[in-house]
């Protein structure tokens, strides 16, 4: 019996970024004539050609996208496609593996060997396979997984193949893009720049969202000349897709020190939009030593969001926090004589929440039918103090302090219209969630 020398996957360049260029005249390739399945170290980067375009270049390539039987050793290809940068379909294929199907890849893609009963072998669409590729440099989204999926299916089924052409991980492309340690999954992505994944895990929808994504790459590469936000890591074009134009960013510090943003919308340590930079971070750093601030906002100059730094000295942030502590009271003026409506039963039932505990009930609980009391102000005599409603003791003592959410603005109303009240404790099983009742009474 003749040995069928299965020549296997050439040229898998993981480019990090798409800027190998070469002519198709003299295109410089690397081709590994061998048994064994070529090593990433055998493969050296490729030559590059100023003379060609960026449209030609990003044109020139073709997206490759596998399913197969799942991740064990020796995976083989159970569905193949290949399409062009124009979206065009050149190839879709089942094929027939000489492997089971695992379960867990059924899961994921759907296609159960069922249906594979009356498709071909490998071989028998190896022609096809070479025919849609020959003359194009290659690409997929984690690329070398379906490279060694054909290997594998290659040597499967006894196929004679060589692939000598210049290849492009978009994972690690995107993974460059945004600064990521870890690769994101490819609907995410598509997700982030509004890519339909409504079929995703078949091969020939997984090719053509890799396809529209390359080229959502390619435009923000020529857009920001290869350096997207340098002032941040880790970015989550998801998440920040997700952000509206002018969104503040919140800042949090990790107990390892890095220094993370999240969306507006982030619930419990969801919504995380990036990192800092080491740089940034020590620039970050000397602002707040100097008592200023700095605020990150979200930009839509233009369809890229992008994240802009803005900075504030120590006399800046003062001058904000009196603009806005004045913007405060005067929407207080406006909002607590219209609020203040005393209910017609005398009472309202509340809830102390986000407030601030003196002596002793820094220590201890309330206690069920404990009366606390709240004194008449006048509006002035209000809105010149703490804007907070001053809870006392039966002797006069300051215990208890509450900020005006939505319902003790009313009770803020009513007090600084010519009413104390009476606070009595309903519930004292948790501190800072207290159901109490309100009683009002004329001052």
């Amino acid at each position: 019996m003749n040995t069928v020398i299965v020549i296997a996957i050439v040229a898998i360049i993981l480019i990090v970024v798409l800027i190998s260029k070469s002519s198709k005249k003299d295109k410089p390739t690397v081709v590994v004539e061998s048994k064994e399945k070529p090593e990433p170290s055998d493969i050296e980067p490729q030559a590059s050609n100023s003379d060609e375009s960026d449209i030609d270049y990003l044109n020139s390539f073709v997206v490759i996208d596998t399913e197969t039987t799942g991740l064990s050793e020796g995976y083989q290809i159970i569905e193949i496609a290949v399409v062009d940068m124009n979206e065009n379909i050149l190839l879709s294929e089942r094929i027939k593996p000489s492997i089971a199907i695992e379960r867990s890849a059924t899961k994921v893609h759907g296609i159960a060997e069922s249906e594979l009963s009356n498709v071909e072998s490998f071989s028998s669409i190896t022609e096809k396979l070479l025919l849609a590729i020959q003359g194009r440099r290659i690409a997929g989204y984690n690329l070398p997984y379906d490279t060694e999926a054909i290997y594998n299916s290659a040597i499967a089924s006894d196929a004679n193949i060589k692939l000598d052409n210049e290849a492009l991980c978009v994972m690690q492309y995107a993974n460059t893009t945004f600064k990521l340690t870890k690769s994101m999954k490819l609907t995410e992505l598509c997700e982030a720049f509004s890519i339909s994944t409504s079929n995703a895990h078949s091969a020939s929808s997984d090719a053509l969202m890799t396809v529209k994504l390359m080229k959502q790459l390619f435009e923000i590469e020529n857009t920001f000349n290869g350096n997207y936000l340098p002032e941040f890591e880790e970015i989550n074009p998801l998440n920040l897709s997700l952000c509206q134009d002018g969104d503040s960013l919140t800042e949090w510090t990790a107990s390892d020190g890095r220094v993370m943003l999240f969306s507006p919308s982030s619930v419990g340590g969801s919504g995380r939009v990036a990192h800092l930079s080491e740089t940034t971070k020590s620039m970050v750093t000397e602002i707040y030593k100097g008592d200023g601030a700095v605020e990150y906002i979200v930009n839509y100059e233009s369809t890229i969001p992008t994240i802009e730094i803005k900075t504030y000295s120590e006399e800046e942030v003062e001058n904000i926090e009196n603009e806005n502590q004045q913007q405060y009271i005067d929407s207080l003026r406006a909002e607590l004589p219209v609020a203040g409506v005393v209910p017609k039963k005398g009472s309202l039932r509340l809830t102390l929440k986000n407030n601030i505990l003196l002596e002793p009930y820094i220590t201890q609980h309330f206690d069920i039918n404990e009366q606390l009391f709240i004194q008449h102000q006048s509006l002035d005599s209000f809105l010149s103090g703490s804007l907070l409603l001053d809870f006392y003791d039966e002797s006069g003592k300051l215990v208890a302090q509450q900020h005006l959410s939505k319902p003790w603005k009313r009770v803020a109303g009513i007090i600084t219209s010519g009413y104390k009240a009476t606070v009595q404790i309903v519930n004292a099983t948790e501190k800072n969630n207290t159901k109490v009742d309100v009683i009002f009474d004329n001052a």
